[in-house]
């Protein structure tokens, strides 16, 4: 066990033999014997214990997908509420986005039409406590955003991830485009992550999905006040968008 801790630790690849047939490689030349070394001294219980868990860590961008804004919202609220600063704060602190059925179009403009016979919030944009909102809205938002970038970080440094988290480096502007490979890279990633015991696993979801809750309820509320003091006329059969100003 000394041995193997000193490798990887102070080990270098001039004096390290690469096993491939025990999973090293060219990224895992020190870590993979000490995952061997811990699991041959590990019992099956914990070993048991340890595979359960990586299943929640693995649902968990499937599900902020399904809890996520949708990718003409924060947009909208950008270009028409002119809240661009805090459109940005919200979109870096969801994780993922809306999946929407592939090839199929929205019109942007359906989610300003005023909703007829339903029970929303009509909030006004000159209200008594305007201010007070927006101030909390923005430090929700920053909280949001720093819970995510403290959860992300710390996976990234106290876990052990199988696959390369590096990556995402590379891959991160391609996928941003294609929201469906971006779910299919987080679920690799959150999955591979190993020796996370069950109450760790959920925190961790619980701590991602309440960025995305607050984030989801923060941009409903704004893009209700755009619907409430920005009137629109929408007409679906001609294409047409008209915004008129108060």
């Amino acid at each position: 066990m000394n041995e193997i801790q000193e490798v990887y630790l102070y080990g270098t690849r001039l004096n390290t033999t690469m096993d491939l047939v025990s999973g090293g490689g060219t990224y895992s030349l020190f870590v993979a014997p000490m995952i061997r070394c811990m699991l041959r001294e590990l019992s099956e219980y914990i070993k048991y214990t340890f595979g359960s868990a990586q299943v929640i860590p693995g649902i968990t961008p499937s599900i902020l997908a399904l809890l996520g804004p949708t990718s003409e919202e924060p947009s909208l609220l950008a270009l028409i509420g002119r809240r661009r600063f805090l459109a940005l704060l919200l979109a870096a602190s969801s994780p993922s986005i809306y999946t929407n059925r592939a090839f199929e179009y929205h019109h942007s403009a359906e989610i300003l039409k005023e909703r007829i016979d339903r029970q929303h919030v009509n909030p006004s944009l000159h209200g008594r406590y305007r201010r007070v909102i927006i101030v909390l809205e923005y430090a929700l938002a920053l909280m949001a955003l720093a819970n995510v970038a403290t959860i992300s970080w710390n996976l990234g440094i106290q876990a052990i991830v199988v696959v390369i988290p590096i990556l995402f480096v590379v891959l991160a502007w391609s996928l941003s485009v294609f929201i469906v490979m971006h779910i299919i890279l987080g679920t690799l990633t959150l999955s591979s992550i190993i020796f996370v015991k069950s109450k760790d696993a959920l925190a961790i979801m619980a701590r991602y999905i309440a960025s995305v809750v607050v984030c989801r309820m923060i941009l409903l509320y704004e893009l209700a006040v755009i619907r409430n003091d920005r009137p629109c006329t929408l007409e679906v059969e001609g294409s047409r968008y008209d915004q008129t100003q108060e």
